[in-house]
């Protein structure tokens, strides 16, 4: 059974569970996805740093294969401005300065070990949206109607294709979603704070990394070996 049959049968089994629900008691349940916490999966390589939905927001990291979470610093962080150097350092901005700057934080002991100046306000190498497109071109779209939530593929000259698509509440959605840097995973953050990891090509289907992150957030992905973002100068 090939990776495109196994993806639309996951799919049918999700739907078919949604509307035994909504026979049964009359709501639509939130989806509800396999935990990598509780059964890592090590063909995922990298780590995955993001902002918790706290106040203050917190900054923390976890093996994009799955496993426990690991709180590094709350308070100086930017909803939205996440990424990482080449070397394998954490990068958000500092907005409490007089001057905006770059924060180069150590993802172990969650220690600034650096900092560069930025004149940029929202800095593009830290947008999420500048992770949404691959390498070739492929870019991934979010597609929300009435509790439908989508994950499409649109690959140039080619008609957008699903990777991931449920059913849940009206007001369930999928937020963001991103390329990890070798291009072989999506990471996707739900309306519930949620964290997913899907295959490229929607095989394996959609698993939880964690919950509790900010759903506006851009959760920054690291591999050793793919370039990091470009703090210039």
């Amino acid at each position: 059974m090939n990776r495109a049959v196994l993806a639309v049968s996951a799919s049918v089994v999700v739907i078919l569970a949604v509307l035994v629900a909504v026979l049964v008691f009359g709501v639509i349940p939130l989806p509800n996805y396999p935990s990598l916490a509780d059964n890592s999966d090590t063909s995922i390589p990298g780590a995955v740093a993001f902002i918790t939905d706290d106040n203050p927001p917190c900054l923390g990291v976890v093996q994009a294969s799955g496993g426990p979470t690991t709180e590094l610093r709350c308070g100086v962080v930017e909803v939205g401005t996440l990424g990482w150097t080449s070397e394998g350092l954490i990068v958000t901005i500092d907005f409490s300065s007089a001057a905006p700057r770059y924060l180069l934080i150590d993802p172990v002991s969650g220690e600034v070990v650096d900092t560069v100046p930025t004149d940029f306000e929202e800095p593009k190498p830290l947008a999420w949206e500048s992770q949404s497109t691959r390498a070739d071109g492929a870019v991934l779209i979010t597609d929300n109607n009435r509790g439908t939530a989508t994950v499409k593929v649109r690959v140039p000259n080619q008609e957008p294709t699903s990777i991931l698509s449920t059913e849940g509440p009206q007001d369930y959605s999928f937020d963001v979603a991103t390329w990890s840097p070798d291009g072989q995973w999506v990471l996707v953050v739900d309306s519930e704070g949620r964290i997913l990891i899907v295959g490229e090509s929607g095989t394996p289907t959609a698993r939880l990394l964690l919950e509790g992150a900010s759903r506006w957030m851009n959760a920054a992905w690291y591999i050793p070996g793919y370039p990091g973002v470009d703090l210039g100068g």
